[in-house]
């Protein structure tokens, strides 16, 4: 698994041109918000780029790094709120937005989410592209991501004293409106025949996955890993997988878009189909199901990447892990800025870059590559399967501990607290994850070919990993489930992280090559 991910594509010098402007970019608006210790971070940054500029004559890095922090800046001033009118209390208004993101109660006819303000007043012509919270009454059509609404609501611009805990959350993730008391006046917009089949086979998709599963709660986890939508989950569930840190399994996310990539990529490989012959089917049936189960911020994000990837073999040209990864991040700051704040667009972005940097490294350390291709090439199966066993259990603590390591910096800074069992969880969870996301898979194709008999059987065969999932959560809360809160908030502190994780990536790549050629010590090529 890790062993694919070469970090000699660090190296790949457009990449690291964008990966630098990216990092500057997210800094300047950083600093343009005036989060005292950012300024601080980028001296050291500026400090470690200068260092570097003279050593290894990264001239091109500091530039790209440099201009697109005054793009930040630059950014943020130009799209401040704090002057405008009569927004520091509630006032009524009409107003067009399109949903980014809309959820609902269907027994209270309630409708809440983002979405991205299209017109305002003529006074308020400054929130106009910004996004806000808004909560709804609708009557009868139920409003669709994407659809032009006009609405009536109370705007209230959420300013830095807000001591609401969920205001605060929303502020911390660069979201300033706040719109209560809503309603739709018009639909500007009607849903298409596009939005009407996704709705159809996502009544489909829900059958599906509860045929055969008796238990309400079995039925959420499994809804939650292949839908996101967790309201059929309890409020125990809910605190047990938060608190521990494991509530990403329920994010449709870059774990779970890669996972469905390659159950669909050794599918089409039954039938000897080339790398290039499969990219396309991968990419169009991923478009479909995102679709149909309703896109978010982090699953659009994480097909933007697999999209790069697989479109690499579409052209003839070797796909490159580290490459898709700069481009999608440019791709999405291009087309949402401010969303770079954001709680998902930072645990996206900074763990896939920790497991890229630390946990392919490290699995290839542990590993020992020597001592890799001799099991490999041992005649016997019984050795093959113990070789490859191994690997498999130093492949999934690499990436635990990576992803870990990347993302408690972000929960400290955010939440206020991590969890040392992160780790350890997510080494039994995240396999256990994966095999119900398969199976999960092959019970959704099934169901919408209406052979709904054989989903209850693809179901009780996912019924066994989400019992073990179960029951690994309440062993954990028997030690209050790891969590240690932080009094004090660091602010900012993702910022050096992620300079640390690329230190600590770009010496254990050292190791890794002076293994490769022949430069280690004595005493690990006995161990070898």
């Amino acid at each position: 698994m890790l062993g694919h991910l070469d970090f000699n594509a660090l190296r790949h010098r457009p990449s690291c041109v964008i990966l630098c402007a990216v990092f500057g970019f997210m800094v300047g608006m950083y600093t343009g918000y005036g989060h005292g210790l950012a300024k601080f971070y980028l001296e050291i940054c500026l400090g470690v780029a200068l260092l570097s500029a003279v050593i290894r004559r990264a001239a091109p890095y500091i530039c790209s790094f440099a201009f697109l922090y005054l793009a930040g800046v630059a950014y943020v001033n130009s799209h401040e709120l704090e002057n405008c009118p009569d927004l520091n209390r509630r006032k009524s208004m009409l107003l067009t937005i399109r949903p980014d993101s809309v959820d609902g109660k269907a027994s209270e006819n309630v409708a809440y989410g983002y979405g991205r303000v299209l017109e305002a007043p003529e006074r308020y012509e400054k929130i106009v592209g910004h996004r806000m919270y808004f909560i709804l009454k609708y009557d009868e059509i139920f409003p669709a991501r994407g659809q032009k609404l006009q609405i009536s609501t109370q705007v209230e611009y959420i300013g830095r004293r807000k001591t609401k805990p969920f205001l605060r959350f929303l502020r911390k993730n660069h979201v300033f409106l706040y719109g209560s008391n809503g309603k739709i006046e018009k639909y500007l917009s009607e849903k298409s025949w596009f939005d009407c089949i996704c709705e159809r086979y996502r009544g489909k998709f829900f059958h599906a996955l509860r045929c055969g599963l008796g238990n309400r709660g079995n039925i959420g986890v499994m809804t939650g890993m292949l839908t996101g939508s967790k309201y059929m989950l309890s409020r125990e569930q809910k605190d047990d997988f938060c608190s521990t840190g494991t509530a990403h399994i329920f994010a449709i996310s870059g774990f779970h878009i890669g996972v469905i990539a390659l159950f669909f990529d050794w599918f089409l490989r039954l039938f000897k189909l080339s790398r290039r012959l499969r990219a396309l089917p991968v990419i169009a049936i991923l478009f479909a199901y995102l679709s149909i189960i309703g896109p978010t911020s982090s699953s659009m994000r994480a097909y933007v990447t697999v999209v790069f990837y697989y479109s690499a073999a579409l052209f003839s040209r070797r796909s490159n892990v580290f490459s898709s990864f700069t481009n999608s991040a440019a791709v999405n700051i291009c087309l949402a800025p401010e969303s770079i704040f954001s709680v998902s667009f930072l645990l996206s972005y900074g763990i896939v870059f920790g497991i890229i940097c630390i946990g392919a490294n490290l699995s290839k350390l542990l590993n020992g590559l020597r001592w890799r291709e001799r099991w490999l090439r041992r005649r016997t199966l019984i050795e093959k399967l113990k070789g490859n066993f191994c690997s498999g259990i130093i492949d999934n603590f690499c990436v635990a501990f990576a992803a870990s390591i990347s993302s408690i910096p972000l929960s400290v800074e955010f939440f206020g607290n991590f969890s040392y069992l992160t780790i350890l969880l997510n080494l039994i969870l995240v396999p256990l994850a994966s095999v119900v996301i398969f199976l999960g898979v092959l019970s959704l194709l099934l169901g919408s070919c209406n052979v709904f008999a054989l989903c209850a059987l693809v179901n009780k065969l996912a019924a066994i990993p989400i019992s073990l999932i179960n029951f690994t959560l309440d062993c954990s809360r028997r030690f209050g489930h790891g969590l240690v809160h932080v009094p004090y908030p660091l602010e900012g502190i993702w910022i050096p992280s992620l300079v640390l994780v690329a230190i600590i990536g770009w010496h254990l790549a050292r190791i890794v090559e002076g293994m490769k050629s022949g430069d280690e010590s004595p005493a690990m090529r006995r161990n070898l």
